[in-house]
């Protein structure tokens, strides 16, 4: 019969001196363990949350007190490319005041001694990733930001945590080819790999002729196109030679029809339309793949006066200039104002509002909806029906206390912000004749703070969501 006593057995003899040593062993054989684990296994760092505390101003003041390295050199900031990089995302905007890349580098010389412009014949920079499938000339989820100067991370985690698959970047031709045929590639080069290693579509909206490309006597107290064509072609086929498969897609010049935009010279929509079949000609040869989106027109808000010339009559001289020949999509920029991107522009009333922009002079141009319903109505008088609109800019600031003329944004709220966003995009996949819609802007109040260009960005000074932002994340797309 087995003991049932609930009393222990006393340990006597030498059995508690080996159970102590058996111990002692088992503990110093742990310990060495735990040592050995510390060294081969260190602790790795979880992901930033999105969106990430550390502002990109100050990731873009480090970035600018060292030497931008050359772009032969592996990038301490590059992203590794992600496990679904060649996967398609879950299916699931402006004033030209970018700032500009001021970190020092190397100017790289075209790759033949003469002429400058003669076509670069260095090889492209491997891909480094599968190409993405080239559906894209199709409505598609995309916004504004910078990354020249910067780091990418907080981008690139935007784009992915709303399921956007397009980013935009301007690109002002004078910073890149300071002295004509020597180009200055690493900052794009940093871009370009960023994008492709992350499966986002590029478009490269390319602006501002350098001093020495825009002939003799320019206004240099404003940007401006260059005098002759080719040379803005020249350095366009470098650009699509060296990003070949890459770089998605190209916006020739921005707001045209704007006096500043077009260097106070004369506004010349047929002038505009030689630049840009020019350019169409040469981003063809270099890339055959890669689309050509015509300069997207600033909305007027009514004739424009000696400023500017109203968009819709300079888009019909576009089409008489032959524009239907020399590109993929039209450029758009149905800036919302304080006015619902679903209002009739006609009927819509709103007796609170500070700005008064179009009850004062009634005009499509004031509304989201008026701009494209109008250049949609001129692309199919003109026969081009089959091609869609890109909205190469859009959305609504909110400041209480804005600059002159923006007094609009002091009307509009975050909330209205957020639903007239969302609603804009849900009408732009709907009226089935609008191709990628990006948004302005996704950052510029941490890259440019204080600036008026901050009052459009959907993250905070300290990244932050703003209440558009996480509409946009959440919403059916």
């Amino acid at each position: 019969m087995s003991n049932t006593s609930p009393r222990r057995p006393r340990l006597s003899g030498t059995g508690p001196a080996l159970l102590v040593a058996l111990l002692g062993v088992m503990v110093f054989i742990a310990l060495v363990f735990a040592v050995w684990g510390l060294l081969v296994y260190p602790a790795t760092p979880t992901a930033t949350p999105m969106p990430v505390a550390e502002t990109l101003t100050a990731i873009a003041e480090a970035v600018l007190k060292q030497p931008t390295k050359a772009a032969t050199q592996p990038l301490p900031t590059a992203l590794q490319p992600t496990k679904d990089a060649t996967q398609p995302l879950p299916t699931v905007t402006q004033p030209t005041g970018t700032p500009v890349p001021t970190a020092t580098e190397q100017e790289t010389p075209s790759p033949t001694a003469s002429p400058a412009d003669t076509p670069p014949t260095d090889t492209p920079r491997p891909p480094t990733a599968t190409p993405a499938p080239l559906l894209i000339n199709a409505f598609g989820y995309g916004l504004q930001a910078h990354m020249i100067g910067v780091g990418h991370d907080d981008t690139v985690k935007a784009v992915k945590d709303l399921g956007f698959r397009w980013l935009k970047q301007q690109i002002e031709w004078k910073q890149f080819e300071r002295t004509k045929g020597k180009y200055k590639w690493a900052e794009l080069d940093r871009m370009v790999d960023t994008c492709e290693q992350n499966g986002i579509y590029l478009l490269l909206s390319v602006v501002k002729a350098p001093d020495w490309a825009r002939g003799p006597n320019p206004d240099i107290s404003v940007e401006g196109p260059p005098a002759d064509p080719q040379d803005l072609a020249a350095f366009l086929r470098a650009v699509a030679a060296r990003y070949k498969g890459r770089v998605h897609a190209y916006e020739i010049w921005n707001e045209q029809n704007l006096h500043y935009e077009w260097g106070n010279e004369t506004i010349d929509a047929v002038r505009y339309v030689d630049l840009l079949a020019t350019a169409y000609q040469a981003i063809k040869a270099a890339d055959p793949q890669a689309l050509v989106i015509s300069g997207a027109l600033t909305p007027t808000g009514g004739d424009g006066g000696a400023r500017a010339l109203e968009d819709a009559t300079y888009l019909r001289q576009m089409y008489q200039a032959g524009l239907k020949n020399y590109c993929d999509g039209v450029g758009a920029h149905p800036s919302g104002y304080n006015i619902p991107p679903d209002a009739d522009w006609r009927t819509y009333q709103d007796p609170t509002a500070r700005f008064r922009g179009l009850w004062d002079t009634p005009h499509y141009s004031w509304s989201f909806s008026g701009v494209l319903e109008t250049y949609r109505q001129i692309m199919v008088e003109s026969n081009d029906g089959d091609k869609l609109l890109w909205v190469t800019e859009f959305g609504w600031a909110v400041d209480p206390n804005p600059p002159a003329s923006r007094e609009y944004a002091a009307d509009n709220t975050l909330d209205e912000q957020r639903d007239w966003t969302v609603k804009a995009y849900q009408m732009g996949k709907a009226w089935g004749w609008v191709g990628p819609m990006f948004l302005w802007n996704l950052n510029f109040r941490q890259i440019v703070p204080g600036s008026e260009q901050g009052m459009w960005s959907i993250v905070e000074y300290d990244g932050s969501p703003l209440p558009v932002y996480t509409a946009l994340r959440d919403m059916a797309k």
